[in-house]
């Protein structure tokens, strides 16, 4: 068998370390009316994956591969200062290609 094929799927797990700041200045009103903040926030987002894949054996310890990625994840947000950030991971679709090695 030189051709194979994979169809797998599950959890998607990432790790987001976000920075959020903002500076807000108006030149309508005097004085001027400044608003400014920051904040940090480290997190985890959860969501799924699906692939397909197929490879082609070279020989008996390497293979070529191709496949596509679907994934998942869910939104990440973030206040500061009262204002709202929010980080849209969305849906992403990879393409792969590579080497295998067997052993």
């Amino acid at each position: 068998k030189k051709f194979s094929a994979q169809v797998s799927g599950g959890l998607a797990v990432g790790l987001v370390d976000s920075r959020f700041s903002f500076n807000e200045q108006s030149a309508m009103t005097t004085p001027a009316i400044v608003a400014a903040g920051s904040g940090r926030k480290t997190g985890f987002v959860a969501g799924g994956f699906a692939e397909v894949g197929f490879a082609y054996r070279l020989c008996s310890r390497s293979s070529i591969f191709t496949g596509v990625d679907f994934e998942s994840l869910s939104d990440f947000r973030q206040s500061a200062g009262g204002r709202n950030a929010q980080l849209d991971l969305g849906k992403t679709i990879l393409y792969e290609l590579g080497v295998q090695f067997h052993f």
